[in-house]
């Protein structure tokens, strides 16, 4: 106690580095997501990010809109129009990634065209009428009883981890369904989805950490109070666990370690906890001071009596702690270094700070600390003749209530599933049911069938998955299914004229291919969600209507064993997306005994390290065993889930309840040491230990009941678990362990005085520890470059490398044909690749005056359909240009002025902005980089009509062949899709044939 002369600099010392590391509770930032909870190094788990990388994010902001009527009238059809419109001009929000009636392309056959256009604008009854025909929209986006639609959000995950940004998008969406509702009360809107459940969980963390952290604190000092009836009692534990609190969440901030859902019970668990030792030291101190002795010898001989127990306790607190460093998922794994960093300094706090404090309190202002009153403390003697009178029958029953807890750890329901562990009244639990009602739920299992290339066009293939698509459909809560078979059954419906004897899967590889080329060719744009580029892999989505654990693991049983029977040879399936809660729920199961198994194999290996005796670590630890294992069974009575909340209670019980069983021991061995009779003994240490543990219990219990009022059950089933387990636990130290000590006496013949050598080797054991020149008018500059010299015919080789935001590559090979003629120009293509498309020709007829007339043959199926050419914004083959980019419009549709000078690949340029004056043009307006030289123009930016910058095409390479500029090498970049498309051009000739009757109708067969 020699440091007491500096207690002063001690105490500042202290307060500095407290008030350094607080600065870091600025910087903590929030993880509201589930990756957070998952092993990161799982193979499931590092599955689902690589489907996510060719297939999409998973993440969904889900509304869904129910009417009194019919979704279909005008009103409600605005309303939905609205609600689109608004997600689609929000900034953090893709276009193409917002889905609903409102922008929802439809892929219909009229007059022997295929069109994909947009269901709206359009009468009521017309998009009613193509609904109903659609079965990938009836019974998905459309309710059956089509009185409810839904609106679906898909947001990138990188938006959903930033808390900020999630709070704007979710803030502004709550605006403007309130702005609906108050303007249609007759309608209900319900928003659900992970993207909500990530931003309720983001709120949720604030509130508790605000409400629940002042309510520890309270309830912690009222018990204190109340149990030690002095000022210092209460505040300077208090004091302690705050710095504690502060030395923990300042350092995870300094550290930019995010607070995750899980960690939000920190502060709560390092009150309840970090008080225990600060309750053992002032409880002891003022117990010997009011037997008369001065404050100095008080201090010295509490820190005695307490200096070894604090270390052990602290010590197998924190091991309990740390050993959820094996623990699955980053979240579980976090709390436990930084809960056992927190109750490491909660000890250093007991050891060093508190006797400094304890220190200035003067003789005559003794504590008293009155339990004489107590009838039952006074009559402890004959509590542990009883005990030890009746300690086989102690030992027998505490078997049995073993027993009954094993069952129960083996019959404990593990649950995943965000939306239960909200209270039933929460808004996003009832939107959540509603919408599982009228839209088939907001969760969905993914499998992924895998074969060789271009398996998935393949009609064996695709029937076994639509037979694995009805028989799922058939399951008890599934909704409805979604695969590339939905795609190919309805592009062939209509190219048949809507002919339902077509409502089938095609005979013939090539009849698939042709089919999928054509629904490219006509500017669909959605197969890279549930295929992937080179057709080796595609996903069948399954909706489901029962979000549970026990719901999901049933599903997948049952389709399990269908696979087994009915997948094809050289087929491989492999479930994820809402897999994943299922794998987390066994990565809960296996870490709880994991760490269970840990944390008593490290305590147990510590106390026989420490007191010398493999007998005494066992005995000190069995009592604890059968407390923590009891909450199992208590959980299981009581229907508690075990989810990743609940899942640290084991290793929470054993680390702190061990407390209790060492404050014992210690007690008991003390007067052992002294007397050398072993029911002496525990008489004596039941008289000395059983107030200070009773005391804690309750204390640190109760502190713990301040989870109760989180909004989560998650939260709210740590509180009463744990709480319950201090009173358990203590009851097993006061309780079992005398019993057990009674029969054993594990002293005997072995008493010794415990040296701080042996401590300090068990700690050192045990704790291991990111100016535009002559062309200045731009009419002058663009009629330069209209005028450059061109080709009156051209032949070529042309190849594309299509490029999707995943990386994946899609190529396209063809012969192109063009003759320019006194009304426009006529194109003749001709692929060559890929082999399954070969044969395919594409036939523009040009006209100046009107639409081209376009058709295009099929060679699988032997037909010649028009494609039409409504849609300026079809993709052509699937590239990133559409037919508008195709055109070759006059210089008086356009306003130009000049917007500056730049570079293209070190080729200066100037820059010439030009105003669409086209009404049916997709774009509003461009920008052309043409060159000073040789007025050629070598890049064009593209601006959507709301004016933002949507398409980039920039000419990497040219020949001059006869005068004239040819681009060999160019890239196209849709930057909204985050898509491109690389031209090579190769092979050309130009001026050298004139033959009209290429571009006929009948040179296509």
């Amino acid at each position: 106690m020699n440091f007491l002369r500096f207690r002063v600099p001690i105490i500042a010392v202290f307060i500095i580095i407290t008030l350094f590391l607080g600065y870091g509770l600025q910087k903590i930032t929030k993880e509201n997501g589930i990756k957070a909870l998952l092993a990161t190094d799982n193979p499931d788990f590092l599955f689902f990010e690589e489907m996510e990388k060719v297939f999409g994010a998973t993440d969904q902001l889900i509304l869904g809109i129910n009417f009194k009527d019919s979704v279909y009238s005008d009103d409600n059809l605005r309303v939905i129009k609205e609600l689109t419109k608004f997600f689609q001009e929000n900034e953090y929000i893709d276009e193409d990634d917002v889905l609903s009636l409102g922008n929802i392309d439809n892929i219909d056959g009229i007059d022997g065209e295929l069109i994909i256009a947009p269901l709206m604008p359009g009468s009521s009854d017309v998009i009613r009428s193509k609904v109903r025909d659609n079965d990938m929209l009836m019974g998905k986006i459309v309710s059956l009883n089509e009185q409810s639609t839904a609106v679906i959000v898909t947001i990138d995950s990188s938006i959903t981890f930033n808390a900020e940004i999630l709070d704007q998008i979710i803030d502004s969406t709550d605006m403007e369904i309130l702005r609906l509702q108050n303007e249609r009360p007759d309608i209900d809107i319900y928003k659900s989805g992970m993207v909500s459940v990530k931003n309720t969980t983001s709120q949720y963390m604030d509130k508790d950490m605000k409400v629940m952290f002042p309510i520890a604190i309270v309830i912690t000092m009222l018990i204190l109070f109340i149990l030690l009836k002095s000022t210092a009692g209460v505040f300077i534990p208090i004091i302690v666990t705050l710095f504690s609190v502060v030395w923990t969440l300042g350092l995870k901030g300094w550290l930019n370690s995010p607070l995750t859902m899980a960690e939000t019970v920190i502060p709560i668990m390092l009150i309840a906890i970090g008080c225990a030792d600060g309750v053992h030291i002032i409880s002891e101190f003022l117990s010997i001071m009011s037997r008369g002795k001065s404050a100095k010898l008080a201090l010295k001989e509490t820190m005695d009596n307490l200096k070894i127990p604090v270390i052990l306790t602290s010590l197998t607190t924190s091991l309990g702690f740390f050993s959820l460093i094996t623990a699955p998922g980053i979240s579980v794994r976090n709390m436990g270094i930084f809960l056992g960093f927190g109750v490491l300094t909660a000890m250093l706090f007991s050891l060093i700070f508190i006797p400094c404090l304890l220190s200035f309190k003067k003789d005559k202002d003794k504590g008293l600390v009155k339990t004489t009153n107590n009838i039952f403390l006074n009559n402890l003697d004959k509590y542990g003749e009883f005990i030890i009178r009746n300690k086989k029958i102690i030992i027998v029953l505490s078997a049995i209530f073993l027993g009954i807890s094993i069952v129960g750890m083996k019959n404990v329901i593990v649950e995943t599933d965000q939306i239960m562990f909200l209270k039933t009244d929460d808004p996003l639990r009832v939107s959540t049911q509603k919408i599982q009602e009228f839209l088939g739920g907001v969760n969905t299992l993914d499998i992924i069938i895998q074969g060789k290339e271009d398996c998935l066009k393949d009609p064996q293939i695709l029937n076994f998955i639509y037979r694995l698509q009805k028989y799922s459909e058939s399951l008890e809560s599934v909704s409805y299914t979604l695969s590339l078979v939905d795609y190919v059954k309805k592009i062939y419906y209509e190219f048949m004229n809507k002919d339902t004897d077509f409502k089938v899967i095609p005979n013939t590889s090539s009849e698939v291919s042709n089919l999928l080329f054509l629904y490219e060719m006509g500017g669909g744009d959605k197969l890279n969600k549930v295929v992937n580029s080179d057709y080796s892999m595609g996903k069948v989505s399954i909706r489901l209507s029962d979000t549970t654990q026990i719901g999901i693991e049933k599903i997948i049983s049952n389709i399990d064993q269908w696979l087994n029977i009915n997948t094809p040879q050289g087929i491989t399936t492999k479930y994820t997306n809402d897999y994943i809660r299922i794998v987390m729920g066994d990565l809960v199961t296996k870490g709880q005994i994991k760490s269970f198994i840990s944390t008593l194999l490290a305590i147990v290996i510590l106390l026989m390290l420490i007191f010398k005796s493999p007998v005494s670590g066992i005995l000190i630890s069995l009592p604890v065993i059968i407390a923590v294992c009891f909450n199992f069974a208590i959980m299981w009575l009581t229907g508690t889930t075990l989810n990743i909340g609940t899942s640290i209670i084991a290793s929470v019980g054993m680390g702190v309840g061990i407390d209790y069983a060492i404050h014992f021991f210690q007690r008991y061995k003390k007067s052992y040491l002294e007397s050398n009779d072993n029911y002496i003994s525990i008489i004596n240490a039941l008289n000395d230990s059983f107030f200070p543990i009773f005391s804690n219990a309750i204390a640190v219990g109760i502190g713990f009941l301040a989870l109760l009022f989180s909004n989560y059950y998650i939260i709210a089933g740590i509180g009463w678990i744990t709480g319950l387990s201090m009173l358990t636990t203590a009851f097993c130290a006061l309780f079992v362990l005398p019993a057990y000590l009674a029969v054993f006496e594990p002293l005997k013949k072995r008493a010794k005085k415990i040296s701080t050598k042996n401590i300090l080797i068990a700690i050192i054991f045990f704790i291991p520890i990111t100016t535009i020149s002559a062309y200045e008018d731009p009419y002058s500059i663009i009629e330069k470059n209209r005028s450059l010299k061109e080709f009156d015919s051209c032949m070529n080789t042309t190849q594309m490398v299509l490029i999707d935001s995943r990386g994946n590559k899609k190529l396209r090979e063809m012969n192109i044909y063009s003759l320019k003629t006194d009304i426009g120009e006529n194109k003749f293509i001709n692929i060559i690749q890929p082999a399954d498309v070969k044969g395919t020709k594409f036939l523009t007829i040009g006209n100046s005056n009107g639409d081209d007339d376009q058709r295009l043959y099929l060679p699988a199926l032997n037909k010649i359909r028009k494609i039409s050419s409504a849609n300026k914004n079809g993709k052509f083959v699937g590239s990133d240009i559409s037919f508008y980019d195709m055109e070759k419009n006059s210089i008086d549709k356009y306003i130009y002025n000049y917007s500056g000078e730049g570079y293209v690949n070190e080729i200066e340029c100037w820059i010439i902005e030009s105003k669409d004056l086209d009404p049916s043009s997709p774009y509003s307006k461009s920008k052309e980089y043409i060159s000073k030289n040789d007025f050629y123009c070598y890049k064009k930016e593209l601006f959507s009509k709301e004016g933002e910058h949507i398409k980039t095409i920039t000419i990497v390479d040219t020949v001059i062949i006869d005068n004239v500029i040819i681009t060999t090498k160019s890239i196209v970049e849709d930057l909204k899709e985050n898509h491109k498309t690389l031209l090579s051009v190769s092979n050309v000739v130009i001026n050298k044939h004139t033959d009209s009757d290429i571009f006929t109708i009948k040179n296509l067969n």
